[in-house]
């Protein structure tokens, strides 16, 4: 996979997992838990591209460390926000 493609799809997931935060920010209970399971696939689609690109050497070490700590706390909030959705009040 060229460098080029590889950074288009990970800019496309990244913008298509903002889309379905931002969705999921102004809707209410199952239509919000969807929009919240449309972030998480788009959340592991940039995972899975941040590992390729590591792997096709085009992010360093570091740089995937800090690409990856920060994908596990955007994770860890996501999961966080999930469960509160799915609580019943």
């Amino acid at each position: 996979m060229r460098r080029h493609t590889l950074t288009n799809r990970l800019e496309a997931a990244l913008l298509d997992f903002q889309g379905a935060a931002i969705r999921a920010n102004r809707l209410r209970g199952p239509a919000r838990l969807a929009a919240l399971g449309e972030a998480q696939a788009h959340l592991d689609q940039t995972r899975f591209l941040v590992r390729l690109a590591t792997d096709l050497g085009h992010l360093s070490k570091r740089q995937y460390a800090f690409s990856a700590e920060r994908l596990a706390e955007i994770g860890r909030l996501l999961g966080g926000w999930q469960k509160a959705t799915a609580k019943p009040h």
